[in-house]
C-alpha cells in the first residue's frame, strides 16, 4: 500500500511546488482572475443578445461567428507566436480584449445596436485566437524544469474551470439584479489586471526556454549501457509519425470545440424557455459546468503525474 500512499503525497509535493516559482505563479493567479472575467462575459453578452432580439437562430448565427476567427487566424497566430515575444503578444491581446469590452459596455448601457455589439464580439474573439498559441508557448518559458510543465498545465487548466464556476455564478447574479452592463465592464478590468502582472514578467521567444535567474534542479544522468538495445527514430525527413500524432490531437480537439461551442448558447434556451427559470439561471447551469471541469482537471492533474 506504501507506493498508493506515496502518490498523492507527490502530487501534492508538485503542485505546492510551483508556488515557489514566482513568475509562474503570477501568471496563474492572472490568468485565474482573467477567467473569471472570460466566463462573467459570456454569460452577459448571450443574455443581452437574447434579450434584445428573441431569436434563438440569431443565438446560434452569433456562436457560429464566433469562432470564425479562430478558424481563420489560428495559423497566422501561431507563426506570429513562434516569430515574436510570446509575452508582449500576451499583453497586447489583453490589452485590445480590454478596449472591446469597454466598448460594449458602452453600447450595452445605452441601448446601442445589438450587431455593433456582435461586431466588437467577433474582433474579441480575433484577439483571443492570438492569445491561446501565445499561453500555450509562454507557459514553457517559465517553468524551471521539464518535470514541472504537466502540473502547470493541470493547474491553468483547473483555475479556469474554477473561473467556469465562479464567473457564470457572478454574471447569473449581475442579470437577476439588472446589472448586466457590469459584466462587461469587470471582465475589462479583469484584463487590466492581467496585463500588470504580464508586464512585470520575462519575455520569452522561441529558442529561449528558461526565465531570467531561474535555474533548473540537477538532474543525475547516467551514461547509456552499451548493450541496451538502442531504440530507432523516425527517418530523416520521415514526418508521419508526427502528423499521425498531431492529426489525432486535432481531431480530438475539433470534436471538442464542436460540441462545447454550442453549450453555452443552449444553456440561455434552457433557462429561459425549457426550464422557465429566468435569464439568470444561464449562470447557474454554466456552474454546474464548471463543477464538471474542475473535476476533470483534477483527475487529469492526477494522472499527469504518471510515468505513463
Amino acid at each position: 500500500a506504501a507506493p498508493y500512499t506515496r502518490q498523492p503525497m507527490r502530487a501534492f509535493a508538485a503542485y505546492r511546488g510551483l508556488l515557489r516559482n514566482r513568475p509562474l505563479s503570477k501568471l496563474l493567479g492572472g490568468e485565474f482572475v482573467s477567467a473569471i472575467g472570460d466566463w462573467l462575459y459570456i454569460v452577459g453578452i448571450l443574455v443581452v443578445i437574447y434579450r434584445e432580439t428573441g431569436d434563438p437562430t440569431l443565438l446560434g448565427v452569433f456562436g457560429a461567428l464566433r469562432t470564425l476567427p479562430y478558424v481563420v487566424l489560428s495559423i497566422p497566430a501561431g507563426i506570429i507566436v513562434d516569430r515574436f515575444d510570446r509575452r508582449l503578444i500576451l499583453l497586447v491581446t489583453d490589452l485590445a480584449r480590454g478596449a472591446c469590452m469597454l466598448g460594449m459596455a458602452v453600447l450595452v448601457a445605452t441601448d446601442g445596436p445589438v450587431v455593433a455589439i456582435i461586431a466588437l464580439s467577433i474582433v474579441a474573439a480575433g484577439f483571443s485566437t492570438f492569445f491561446y498559441p501565445a499561453i500555450g508557448a509562454y507557459l514553457p518559458s517559465l517553468v524551471r524544469d521539464e518535470r514541472e510543465l504537466g502540473p502547470a498545465n493541470s493547474a491553468w487548466s483547473s483555475l479556469d474551470n474554477i473561473g467556469f464556476i465562479v464567473g457564470p455564478a457572478l454574471g447569473g447574479l449581475l442579470v437577476a439584479t439588472g446589472g448586466v452592463t457590469f459584466a462587461f465592464v469587470i471582465n475589462a478590468l479583469t484584463f487590466i489586471v492581467i496585463a500588470v502582472v504580464l508586464w512585470t514578467l520575462p519575455p520569452s521567444r522561441a529558442g529561449h526556454t528558461k526565465p531570467d535567474g531561474a535555474t533548473a534542479p540537477e538532474l543525475k544522468t547516467t551514461a547509456p549501457d552499451a548493450a541496451a538495445p538502442v531504440e530507432a527514430g523516425p527517418a530523416s525527413g520521415d514526418l508521419r509519425p508526427i502528423v499521425r500524432s498531431l492529426a489525432g490531437i486535432g481531431l480530438l480537439h475539433f470534436a471538442g470545440y464542436a460540441i462545447s461551442g454550442g453549450i453555452p448558447v443552449l444553456t440561455v434556451l434552457l433557462a429561459t424557455e425549457t426550464l422557465k427559470a429566468g435569464e439568470a439561471a444561464t449562470g447557474l447551469l454554466n456552474t454546474a459546468i464548471g463543477v464538471g471541469g474542475v473535476a476533470g482537471a483534477v483527475a487529469s492533474g492526477a494522472l499527469v503525474l504518471r510515468r505513463r
